[in-house]
């Protein structure tokens, strides 16, 4: 039953990081699972997959747009706030 389990995560590092090669894949699901002291010795890695810190810290794609010029960008059910970053003059 492991194997639809790590398949679907795997799609799922893939759909937010479509630049990772298989072995990044395979280190990122490796280096998050959750250790357990009843599973050692019984599975490779001692532990279980855990999708939510194999999905965490991953860099979001690249954007076709590049955006210069802004300090911070919060969204909130009242819309998007913009913070420009000021610039210096020499």
């Amino acid at each position: 039953m492991a194997a639809p389990h790590v398949s679907g995560l795997v799609a799922l590092i893939w759909s937010s990081n479509p630049g990772f090669a298989a072995p990044q894949v395979k280190d990122r699901i490796l280096d998050c699972v959750d250790r357990l002291p009843d599973l050692s010795g019984k599975v490779f890695t001692a532990g279980r997959i855990n999708a939510n810190s194999s999905l965490l810290n991953i860099p979001a794609p690249p954007s076709r747009f590049a955006v210069t010029g802004i300090r911070t960008a919060r969204l909130s059910s009242a819309g998007m706030t913009i913070t420009p970053m000021r610039s210096h003059s020499n």
